[in-house]
């Protein structure tokens, strides 16, 4: 998977959420459930882990 994927590449009608919550949770605007982050990570085809670390590289 892209590094740079970003959140707006989600189909939001899989996340059931609307396009401009998303926008602003990738932007840090918004906070998020522990839940909601799950079927971000899922939905971007990632470990839920790999969305809150950072890449040592």
């Amino acid at each position: 998977m892209c590094q740079t994927q970003l959140v707006s590449d989600i189909d939001v009608k899989v996340l059931k959420i609307s396009q401009s919550y998303l926008s602003k949770v990738e932007r840090g605007e918004k906070n998020v459930t522990i839940h909601t982050m799950a079927v971000i990570a899922k939905a971007l085809g990632v470990r839920l882990v790999d969305l809150v670390t950072e890449d040592p590289h």
